[in-house]
């Protein structure tokens, strides 16, 4: 809930709007759940004090692996966390053999983009996505 509060992700962040941080949440996790992940691949982020500060999603298996989520939670942007938790990110894969991961990021998340490109990550593709009401008439 902490990490997608004020989110440049605009699907994460309507979301997040529309059934509130909680319900979004939840959900959420559920949906990472439902991607998959080895043991360890879900890491909380702590600064030397121990308080929270941001957390990466690891998804997949031991073929395949995304970033499901990195974030990093408000009070704590800006100071180079993102990093720490990449990094913490490219270890954990590269301890259970994965030669590739993928990752995206919404176009208007320029810090975002700019943290995958300072560790390497190369952009390959672009897409737009489209959402729709079914409850709605046309």
């Amino acid at each position: 809930r902490a990490v997608t509060e004020g989110t440049l992700d605009q699907r994460i962040g309507d979301e997040r709007d529309e059934v509130g941080p909680e319900a979004h949440a939840r959900a959420f996790v559920a949906e990472m759940e439902e991607l998959g992940r080895l043991p360890g691949w879900w890491q909380l982020g702590y600064d030397a004090g121990g308080d929270l500060v941001g957390l990466i999603m690891l998804s997949g298996h031991a073929g395949w692996a995304t970033i499901g989520y990195v974030g990093v939670v408000p009070a704590r942007r800006g100071a180079g966390f993102i990093d720490d938790l990449l990094v913490k990110g490219d270890a954990v894969l590269r301890k259970t053999g994965i030669a590739r991961a993928i990752a995206d990021t919404d176009l208007a998340n320029r810090p975002m983009d700019a943290a995958l490109r300072r560790h390497g990550w190369r952009e390959f593709a672009t897409r737009r996505e489209y959402t729709r009401r079914l409850t709605e008439t046309p």
